[in-house]
């Protein structure tokens, strides 16, 4: 039995060109370009976060600690 085609779908503007496709957040304060991203995390985890900044602020959470992972403090050169 052939598997199915995948279907590519059409590119829109905004595209990283990497394959990333971002969509520009309606708020018109923050004019950030956002993307959904499904993530497994252990149900122990989301509870902790949830407890710590609430349930309607936990993609803010977890996207300022990829930040912090993503972009850590510079060091100062060693003497």
């Amino acid at each position: 039995m052939a598997l199915p085609e995948r279907r590519r779908g059409r590119r829109r503007e905004g595209g990283t060109g990497n394959g990333c496709r971002l969509k520009q957040e309606e708020s018109p304060l923050k004019k950030k370009a956002s993307q959904i991203t499904a993530v497994r995390l252990p149900a122990e985890v989301v509870c902790r976060i949830d407890t710590l900044v609430g349930k309607g602020n936990r993609s803010k959470f977890i996207a300022a600690a990829v930040e912090k992972e993503l972009n850590p403090p510079k060091r100062p050169p060693s003497s």
